[in-house]
Order: structure tokens, then sequence, then C-alpha cells
């Protein structure tokens, strides 16, 4: 469905750029037809199916696109632990395209170090405490 999305919408350009600058990854995707159902990425001669060589990060990160992509029409979003798979410096980036977006955006994480990429407004649980 996410493979089937990107290429119907002639984002894979978009979806390339999104993993280079988010994660420092590059794939060298091929072009595809319309009617295409999943993302080919060109290895050496070979054409290999984006989801087999994709690790788990980076399927969350194609998730994650689908749903900034989906976000614009939303007025609430709700995320539970969204950085699960994602190194801290990753999961730092994500937040920061989150809370660019022009809706209001809830997220929870275990991850302190995201905190300083707040500047709106963060609470923190510790030890049956609740703090600004």
């Amino acid at each position: 469905m996410l493979d089937e999305f990107i290429i119907t919408n002639n984002l894979l350009d978009d979806f390339s750029d999104f993993l280079q600058k988010v994660s420092g990854q590059t794939f060298q995707f091929i072009t595809h037809n319309i009617t295409d159902k999943q993302i080919l990425c060109q290895i050496d001669k070979n054409e290999v199916p984006f989801r087999v060589i994709a690790s788990t990060g980076t399927q969350s990160l194609q998730l994650l696109y689908f749903w900034l992509k989906r976000m614009n029409e939303a007025s609430f979003v709700f995320i539970d632990e969204f950085d699960a798979f994602y190194h801290f410096r990753l999961a730092f980036e994500v937040c920061k395209r989150l809370f660019a977006l022009d809706c209001q955006i809830f997220t929870l994480s275990h991850n302190t170090y995201l905190m300083t990429n707040v500047k709106k407004c963060a609470f923190m649980f510790k030890k049956n405490i609740f703090s600004f």
C-alpha cells in the first residue's frame, strides 16, 4: 500500500529526497509506471524490491513519509513511540518535520533528548511526578 501510494502520486523522487535528508540513506530507485505496485531499487544490475532491502527503521520512515503526506488533512495527530526504531539523531530530525506541520502534534517517547527540539510545550513524567 505504501509503495503504491508513493508511485501513484508520483512521489518517488520526493520520497528519495526525504530518506536522504532525514536519515542520510541513498537508494537508486527505478522509474515506475503509475500502474506499478512496488518500489524497485537498482543494485548492481539487479532490480530488487525496496521492502526486501529496507531495514525496520527505513520501513518505519516510509510509513512516516506516508503519514506526513496525509497529515495536512488533520488538525490533531497523536503518535505513540514514533521513534521506536530510530537512532536518537534520526528521531530528532523526524521531530523537526512533525512539529513543522500545520496541525497539533502529540507524541510519546522514552527519549528525553527529543525535548530539546520542542519549543512550545513538553511534559515529563518521572517517578510519578508530572512536570513541564
